[in-house]
């Protein structure tokens, strides 16, 4: 994706269970300030959802029902969905998509004042003028959180093009706020998220959401991954064994070596708990033993959303990460619908297509395989866990029946006439809701 070179001002948003915060930063002092509006009781640098969420953000809902789907009214019965539950309550998404786009688009309302932390008024012109918006996305996530958010930045007004908007994983966002741009070589971001207030005895009925971002840069080398789980709280015991679980994984994907992390960061829940108190104590000599070179870092307990924001905007003008992906599966899903038949072609011709439509398949060669097998891209239809009261639906149980992607003899491929027919009109009513073309990918940092 192309970036901007010249562009002055931009955002890093981050989103939280019923708030999200921004940061503004200068591109050409490189100065970030944590934004906050202006109200009688002072300035407020965590903002709700919705206005209606003043009195308790945190209990209106998870940000993950992002990853839900995509929005989509059935033209049959006008039902918008996918239906979410929030605040207690069943509601479409994009009726809740649109009520924080109404949020964030108080960001260009010329009679709402904004200043930074340290008090300074920050211009209504500025914000008008942002070129590139970055906002983090929680790992475990799909396409369809970062595709729902690039939305809501159009859809606020924030930037004009798809292709100012780009996501980030949060623990590298949190990594470069937290440390800047320069000055750290290997290091882990631990972040244990709980839903509602932090307690020290979550109710086992709480699910929890783990996320283990690695970084390093070596000999020029820079590398980013991230790995994600969620899962029932069974208590800090057994959330340790997991953690150690997903360091393993994580350990064996990069081929990196635990003794080689030289810093650890730590965030949400865990960063949250007394230094005396068990469970802090427990994770303490387990790191140690893990990672004995490192030195641990705690989150301070103040603005952790705003420390992200700051971090996200920094992105902007790094270097891509080495797991980057030049297209997303919702963008490759598009582009084989429009360039296969119902003739049956080998992959190589396929390949030569898309090559001519500018699209670089052969960088991307196993996801394409992967979706003419019969994958469908998650997201695409309702997430079962998130919006089960979709999955009943005429219109997605039709288009989950089959894919539109024929797998004939070895290596040959065609489209199945009827099932492509239902695709395409589905994603047609898709993508003309969206702010963007269908063609354009996905912003990834």
């Amino acid at each position: 994706m192309s970036r901007s070179t010249d562009g002055r001002w931009c955002l890093g948003l981050s989103l939280g269970d019923g708030l999200w915060a921004v940061a503004l930063r200068d591109r050409q002092s490189d100065r970030v300030g944590l934004l906050g509006q202006v109200q009688a009781s002072g300035a407020t640098f965590a903002q709700p959802w919705s206005a209606l969420d003043w009195e308790s953000p945190e209990s209106s809902g998870s940000r993950l029902l992002l990853d839900a789907g995509l929005p989509y009214r059935s033209p049959q019965t006008g039902q918008a969905h996918p239906l979410v539950t929030w605040a207690g309550e069943l509601r479409p998404l994009p009726q809740l998509l649109e009520t924080l786009a109404e949020s964030l688009a108080r960001l260009r309302d010329p009679a709402i004042a904004w200043v930074t932390a340290t008090g300074k008024p920050v211009p209504s012109q500025v914000l008008r003028s942002v070129e590139d918006v970055v906002v983090g996305y929680p790992v475990p996530s799909g396409e369809a959180f970062r595709f729902n958010s690039r939305e809501l930045v159009l859809k606020a007004g924030l930037v004009t093009h798809g292709q100012r908007v780009m996501t980030a994983a949060e623990g590298l966002g949190a990594a470069l706020g937290w440390d800047g741009l320069q000055g750290w070589g290997c290091c882990w971001v631990i972040d244990l998220a709980l839903p509602g207030p932090w307690t020290l005895l979550p109710l086992p009925t709480q699910a929890h959401l783990t996320q283990i971002t690695l970084l390093d840069r070596d000999f020029g080398r820079q590398l980013g991954q991230t790995h994600g789980l969620t899962g029932p709280w069974h208590g800090w015991p057994q959330w340790i064994e997991t953690l150690n679980s997903a360091l393993n994984h994580l350990v064996a994907q990069s081929g990196i070596a635990p003794q080689k992390v030289e810093r650890i960061l730590l965030r949400g829940a865990i960063a949250q708990e007394p230094r005396s108190s068990d469970p802090t104590r427990a994770l303490q000599d387990y790191l140690r033993q893990k990672c004995p070179s490192a030195t641990l870092h705690w989150e301070p307990p103040s603005q952790p959303l705003g420390r992200l924001a700051m971090g996200l905007s920094r992105l902007v003008d790094c270097p891509p990460w080495d797991e980057t992906k030049p297209y997303d599966d919702y963008f490759l899903f598009a582009a084989l619908l429009r360039h296969l038949t119902p003739e049956p072609q080998p992959l190589d011709r396929l390949l030569e297509a898309l090559a001519q439509d500018g699209i670089h398949g052969r960088t991307c060669r196993r996801s394409i395989q992967q979706l003419l097998a019969g994958e469908i891209p998650p997201g695409l239809l309702p997430h079962p866990s998130l919006a089960p009261n979709s999955l009943a639906d005429p219109d997605y149980q039709a288009l989950a029946a089959q894919s539109p992607f024929q797998c004939l003899a070895s290596g040959w491929y065609a489209l199945d006439a009827v099932a492509g027919t239902r695709w395409r009109r589905y994603l047609g009513l898709v993508w003309g809701r969206s702010s963007t073309a269908a063609l354009e990918p996905i912003g990834a940092i």
